[in-house]
C-alpha cells in the first residue's frame, strides 16, 4: 500500500526544497499548496521502463493507417529505377 501524499505549504517547501526532493526521490509524493490550495505535485521520478510504457499507449485509436500504407506507385519505382 502507497503512503499518502505529504501536503506542506509553499514556503515550507521552498525552505527545505532539497529535504523534499530527496523524499521524493526516495519515493514519497509531496503535494504543495498555497492558502490551501494544491499548487504542486512533486512525485518519484519514473523508471525509463514505465516512462517507454506511456509512449506506446500515447496514440492508440489516434491514429489509422492508410489502407494502401505499403503500396509503392509504380511511377515512383519507375523513377526510382532511373526512369524509362
Amino acid at each position: 500500500m502507497t503512503a499518502e501524499p505529504r501536503k506542506v505549504n509553499f514556503r515550507e517547501f521552498r525552505t527545505n526544497l532539497s529535504t523534499y526532493l530527496r523524499e521524493a526521490h526516495d519515493g514519497a509524493e509531496i503535494i504543495v499548496t498555497s492558502h490551501g490550495k494544491e499548487v504542486a505535485r512533486v512525485v518519484p521520478p519514473a523508471s525509463l521502463g514505465q516512462q517507454r510504457a506511456k509512449l506506446f499507449g500515447m496514440f492508440k485509436d489516434r491514429l489509422q493507417m492508410a489502407p494502401d500504407f505499403d503500396e509503392t506507385p509504380a511511377e515512383l519505382i519507375d523513377e526510382m529505377e532511373g526512369g524509362t
